[in-house]
C-alpha cells in the first residue's frame, strides 16, 4: 500500500511538472523578459524648482566660505626681521605699542629712475 501511494504522489508530480512546462511555453509570448525596449532615450531636464533650489544652495555656500592661510617657516623669518612678529603672544601678528609706521617713500623726490632722494 505504501508502494502505491509513493508511485501516486510521483506521477502527480510529474504531471504537476508537465502542466507546468505546457503553461510556460504556451504563455511565453507574455513574459517581461520579451519587452521592447524604446529605440530613443529622452535625456532628464530638471524642472524649473529644481534648478532655483541648486541656485539658492549654492548662494548660500557662498557666503559661508572660510579661508584658510598657510605661513611658513621663511614666511615668520620675513615678519621676524621686520619686527612684525612677535613669539609668546596670543595673536603674534598683531601690530605691537612700539611699532612705528614709516612713510618714507612719500617724502621722497624720485629724480632719476636710479636714484630716490628724500626731502
Amino acid at each position: 500500500m505504501i508502494k502505491t501511494i509513493i508511485k501516486e504522489m510521483a506521477i502527480v508530480l510529474l504531471l504537476i511538472i508537465a502542466i507546468i512546462l505546457l503553461l510556460a511555453i504556451v504563455l511565453y509570448d507574455y513574459m517581461p523578459t520579451s519587452k521592447i525596449t524604446p529605440a530613443k532615450v529622452v535625456a532628464y531636464e530638471m524642472t524649473n524648482e529644481i534648478k532655483e533650489e541648486i541656485a539658492n544652495s549654492t548662494v548660500a555656500e557662498a557666503e559661508n566660505i572660510v579661508k584658510t592661510y598657510v605661513i611658513t617657516s621663511t614666511d615668520l623669518g620675513a615678519y621676524e626681521s621686520n619686527d612684525r612678529y612677535e613669539k609668546g603672544k596670543d595673536n603674534p601678528f598683531a601690530i605691537s605699542s612700539d611699532y612705528k609706521m614709516s612713510n618714507t617713500i612719500s617724502n621722497s623726490v624720485i629724480d632719476d629712475e636710479n636714484s630716490i632722494k628724500v626731502k
